[in-house]
């Protein structure tokens, strides 16, 4: 995947459909006006030929898995606004690349980042766990739970 207007991509993770045929790989895709987007791509395990490519306004993703049942994509990263930094995770169809849903995590001191996420064995539950600041004792690990 190309970013729009300067070509800087990085990946950062990578995962395979539980049926093998279709890669999934998420990153961060900077912009000439801004500072990135999450970069999530499909690609057909057999040919390598892009399926879908989807972007999600926000620092980038770091980590993705994939549904038991290979119907949904969920990719975690750090965004940002005016108030600090925070955690978010994204559902996307595995088929299609279309967003199914995303929500974000804010911590007590305006700074939390996501560094993993994975996905309960039926399916419906997305952990995403990462770091979180607060104003009493510097930063913990936080995890967050969400219906898949």
């Amino acid at each position: 995947m190309t970013a729009p207007g300067n070509g800087y991509d990085e990946a950062s993770a990578v995962a395979v459909s539980p049926d093998g045929g279709t890669v999934f790989v998420t990153g961060s895709s900077y912009l000439p006006a801004g500072p990135s987007d999450y970069a999530t791509v499909a690609y057909s395990a057999a040919t390598g030929r892009q399926l879908w490519a989807s972007r999600y306004r926000g620092f980038g993703a770091v980590a993705l898995a994939v549904s038991p049942a290979g119907s949904t994509v969920f990719v975690t990263g750090t965004n940002k606004n005016q108030a600090g930094y925070y955690a978010a995770t994204v559902a996307y169809s595995a088929a299609t690349g279309r967003q199914l849903w995303a929500s974000r995590y804010y911590s007590p001191a305006n700074d939390a980042h996501s560094a993993s996420v994975t996905v309960s064995p039926s399916g419906t539950t997305v952990f995403a766990t990462g770091i979180s600041e607060n104003r009493a004792t510097s930063y913990d690990y936080v995890t967050v739970a969400y219906r898949g």
